[in-house]
């Protein structure tokens, strides 16, 4: 199973990470190959002082072109797994700057995540619910 990061700017899409009502997520990327992989997101609240959270894990079972809910994104990726209601803090988290570098902040959006460390560091944090 490969393991994938995406970033959900509370911010932008008018609502946080942790009222979302199933594992899913929204991209301008493909999703075609996204089945039966795990997906982290990654939440951050706040516009200057930017807080980041992780907010949900799940195993992608669906996936679609098109987007209802958000128009401004070409697809959309579902699955099951596990929303965080208390989202985990990633501010103390001392490997979490390298991989915000790494990831260049995010900007490039749906990124799998190569690094075996960051995926067993978000598997500590996300504890029963890793995959």
């Amino acid at each position: 199973m490969k393991h994938f990061v995406q970033y959900h700017n509370s911010e932008n899409l008018g609502f946080p990470a942790s009222s979302l009502d199933e594992p899913k997520i929204f991209t301008n990327k493909s999703v075609r190959n996204l089945s039966s992989n795990a997906v982290w997101l990654i939440s951050g609240e706040g516009v200057r002082n930017k807080h980041y959270y992780l907010a949900a894990v799940f195993k992608v079972q669906r996936v679609s072109a098109g987007c209802r809910e958000h128009p401004q994104f070409a697809n959309a990726a579902f699955g099951k797994g596990h929303i965080f209601g208390e989202p985990i803090s990633l501010r103390s988290e001392p490997w979490f700057p390298s991989f915000m570098k790494a990831s260049q902040n995010f900007r490039n959006g749906l990124s799998e995540i190569t690094d075996s460390a960051v995926i067993e560091n978000l598997q500590k944090l996300a504890g029963t619910h890793a995959l």
